[in-house]
């Protein structure tokens, strides 16, 4: 009996053994592919790299099984590895034919943020100019159709974009560095400007100008301030104050508004109206000390 035992066990490790040796040779089997190389290491003096197929058959896709470390994408007959974070990745490459290849990659030192994205809006028929602080000196570049139906877009100066809307509906651009995607612009070409503001409840108990402010991010400009009762609480449009506080990119208005107090107790609604008829509303109290 303990002989059987003993036979059987045998048996089945041998089964086991030849199944997982079975199914090692199919993946091996199916790597099939020549890469250019097969192991990548990224830090922060190389921050890519290019990896050729050179037996693909027709058309080849790649993907990374860990993008927070590492990220591929295709560009022309070759693929780049671009590093994300520190830590290990791997790189799958498949052709038409459902021939393998793999990539090991090692990234250390790098730490990228996640990518920005920003909402742009442009009116049709105008021409906007972006806040854009991504110089061409320093790697960035434009990608994406920067001249079709939609808008128009060139450099102007170090730091700005000239966008000229020209259709309603929605496009990307992508500002690059070192193939990593730094910033995404989802340009809107509209007929009408949102109203979009940092306003908000406020509350003090100091009479005179207040320490708090509200911007007006985006509007159709025109704009006339009511407030329910000035007794308690005023505000006035001034102009934006970049060197007190910096400009970011999807603002477009280059205002705030200040609120002034008077001593009276109680809360008051500040409406903000721009060309367009849009609105806003802040509310102010103060409160006694």
């Amino acid at each position: 009996m303990k002989l059987f035992k003993t036979c059987f066990l045998l048996l089945l490790i041998f089964s086991f053994t030849y199944c997982s040796k079975d199914k090692a040779d199919e993946i091996i089997s199916k790597q099939g592919l020549d890469l250019s190389t097969t192991s990548v290491r990224l830090d922060t003096q190389t921050t890519f790299k290019k990896v050729s197929v050179l037996n693909a058959k027709g058309n080849y896709t790649v993907r990374s099984l860990n993008s927070t470390i590492a990220e591929v994408r295709l560009v022309d007959n070759e693929f780049v590895i671009i590093g994300i974070g520190t830590g290990k990745a791997t790189i799958l490459v498949q052709d038409s034919e459902d021939r393998r290849g793999a990539v090991d990659v090692e990234v250390s030192g790098i730490d990228r943020p996640a990518t920005k994205s920003y909402l742009i809006y442009v009116k049709k028929n105008t021409t906007r100019t972006l806040h854009h602080p991504y110089p061409r000196e320093e790697g960035f570049k434009l990608l994406g159709d920067l001249d079709n139906e939609l808008i128009n877009i060139s450099s102007l100066g170090k730091d700005k974009l000239k966008i000229v809307g020209k259709e309603l509906g929605s496009t990307d651009i992508i500002v690059e560095q070192d193939y990593w995607n730094a910033v995404n612009y989802k340009m809107k070409i509209v007929d009408v400007y949102p109203l979009l503001t940092t306003i908000g409840s406020h509350s003090t108990d100091k009479v005179g100008l207040a320490a708090f402010l509200d911007i007006i991010k985006i509007g159709n400009g025109g704009y006339k301030i009511e407030s329910a009762d000035s007794a308690i609480a005023i505000g006035s449009i001034e102009p934006y104050l970049p060197s007190s506080r910096p400009i970011e990119i999807d603002y477009y208005n280059e205002v705030y508004i200040s609120y002034e107090t008077f001593g009276k107790v109680g809360t008051t609604t500040i409406t903000i109206t721009d060309a367009a008829g849009l609105k806003a509303e802040s509310h102010i109290t103060f409160k006694a000390k």
